[in-house]
């Protein structure tokens, strides 16, 4: 044994690293170990979760399709006080004839459903629908 090595007991080799910035380096002496001290960071490292945001934080309803804007409101409002039904509204905007050749063979839903005068009608009809209730 040389007069530098030390013998200890393996119980003590491994309570003397306490902490996860020390780590051992081992020589290329197969009989020696080396403690090498890594540095930490400064102050206490932390680890934290990614979290996302939740896009409707503090809304319980169930809706959450495109809202009327107050003009489309007044303007459907007046609709319903004249009368004007979802069929007749979707003559007036063009597509009544699509939605029946929809429904009478199921092609072209996707072109249909693509169309600005379709989504005009579907406002229209969910507005119609919410004030029945």
């Amino acid at each position: 044994m040389l007069a530098c090595e030390v013998i200890m007991p393996i119980s003590l080799w491994r309570g003397c690293c306490n902490t996860a910035s020390e780590a051992f380096a081992m020589t290329t002496d197969s009989n020696q170990a080396k403690i090498a001290q890594v540095t930490s960071p400064k102050g206490p490292s932390q680890r934290l979760l990614r979290m996302h945001p939740t896009i409707y934080a503090g809304d319980n309803s169930e809706e959450r399709g495109n809202t009327l804007t107050l003009l489309e409101k007044i303007n459907f409002k007046i609709m319903r006080r004249a009368g004007t039904t979802a069929d007749e509204y979707a003559e007036k905007l063009g597509v009544a004839a699509s939605m029946r050749e929809v429904q009478r063979t199921g092609r072209g839903m996707l072109e249909l459903q693509l169309n600005h005068a379709y989504a005009d009608y579907v406002k229209y009809f969910n507005y119609l629908k919410a004030k029945k209730k």
